[in-house]
């Protein structure tokens, strides 16, 4: 899918957000009680809407987990071509979605953020890795804080590789949702249709 709205339209949409949850949950690498089990759609498609002259993540969800919990919100980005300035965007995401969850003067109770970036290019050229998992941790690798992550997954290099990840729960969701994936989309020339 070469196209963010087009994107949008599949995966923010009440009547896909089945196939949208097993997404999140596949990239997310997420099993058993730790899945997004009811996501609401934060920013549904409009219809007519192009997708391309927005800076807020393409589709933003919510779900609760229960009192107690906190809620989980996960944004969905799709990055087409590989530029400087898309690193510092996503960064970018996960400060404005940080700054919305705590209103002027609460204690910072912050909300467990997972932004999830399909990558039509390779972010990671020397790992062989897909998937990467970012989050905030020290020198030694010793993490700081869990509730930001941004998982970054290369769709170029999923798509290239994927007898390598035989198993994947990523690759699950491309062979029982082949209509409609982004990753049901072939390589023509080294470009997605």
């Amino acid at each position: 899918i070469y196209n963010d709205g087009v994107f949008k339209k599949i995966f923010a949409s009440e009547e896909n957000i089945a196939l949208t949850t097993d997404l999140v949950n596949a990239s997310l690498d997420l099993f058993g009680c730790d899945c997004i089990s009811h996501p609401r759609i934060v920013n549904p498609f409009v219809p007519g809407e192009t997708g391309n002259s927005s800076v807020e993540p393409d589709i933003m969800l919510v779900n609760d987990r229960g009192v107690g919990q906190p809620r989980d919100r996960i944004s969905i980005d799709v990055q087409h071509n590989n530029n400087t300035l898309y690193p510092a965007r996503l960064v970018l995401y996960v400060s404005r979605i940080t700054s919305n969850m705590v209103k002027r003067g609460a204690p910072p109770l912050l909300e467990n953020l997972n932004v999830v970036s399909f990558q039509f290019f390779e972010a990671f050229p020397k790992s062989k890795n897909y998937r990467h998992v970012v989050q905030l941790s020290n020198q030694e690798g010793m993490l700081y804080f869990d509730l930001q992550t941004m998982t970054i997954v290369e769709v170029k290099k999923f798509l290239e590789h994927a007898d390598a990840y035989a198993g994947d729960n990523m690759l699950g969701i491309a062979e029982y949702y082949p209509e409609h994936t982004a990753f049901s989309t072939p390589l023509t020339n080294g470009t997605y249709n």
